[in-house]
């Protein structure tokens, strides 16, 4: 999966616009969709267009984090249902969220076909939007490396749980052995403090 900024161009041949930022870590209840839903929120504070996109298609939770209820999701796009302007929807301070499904053990793992829906869903985002965040689900399926792959930027949340350490470290290895050349950037969650926080990296 490639965004237009790389080798992918849509309708029109236009130069991408947003900044693309992938949100994601090895193991489940870090921080991760929290950390996309504030940092969303403070560049939204600095008047620029943001786009969360909430890439967990079987355990979404952006919306949830946000107090609302879209009537669309992405299990509608996916479905060839609804199209992706039909499923976006509004949160504070001008914020546009594309909401993953819930509960769709299905996509768990997504097909060609699937993939390249959202390619193409991404590509319009792409056009749209000063920064497009894209939040990823835990662990290291191969979905979650090709959204990692596609962003200009990713941000892996660790904590101070081995557990959270061991799977984050098994993720960037896994992006190394599948050629990722981007630094991925690492942000310690739930730290103590400071001091702590660099102990935690450097482990």
């Amino acid at each position: 999966m490639e965004l237009a900024y790389s080798n992918t161009n849509i309708k029109g041949n236009k130069s991408p616009k947003a900044r693309v930022i992938t949100i994601t870590s090895g193991k489940g209840g870090v921080g991760k969709s929290s950390t996309s839903t504030n940092l969303a929120l403070a560049l939204t504070a600095l008047n620029k267009k943001v786009c969360v996109f909430d890439a967990d298609a079987s355990l979404a939770n952006i919306n949830i984090l946000l107090g609302l209820q879209p009537k669309y999701t992405l299990q509608h796009l996916l479905n060839g249902e609804k199209t992706l302007k039909d499923i976006i929807i509004d949160g504070p301070r001008g914020l546009k969220i594309v909401p993953g499904a819930t509960g769709v053990a299905e996509y768990t793992h997504l097909t060609a076909e699937q993939k390249d829906v959202l390619l193409l869903a991404l590509d319009q985002l792409q056009q749209e939007f000063d920064y497009l965040i894209i939040d990823t689900a835990a662990g290291i399926s191969d979905d979650v490396l090709d959204f990692v792959k596609a962003a200009q930027f990713s941000i892996v949340i660790i904590t101070p749980e081995p557990t959270s350490l061991t799977d984050s470290f098994s993720l960037l290895k896994v992006l190394k052995r599948a050629d990722y050349s981007r630094t991925s950037y690492i942000l310690v969650n739930m730290a103590m403090n400071y001091d702590n926080s660099q102990l935690i990296y450097k482990r």
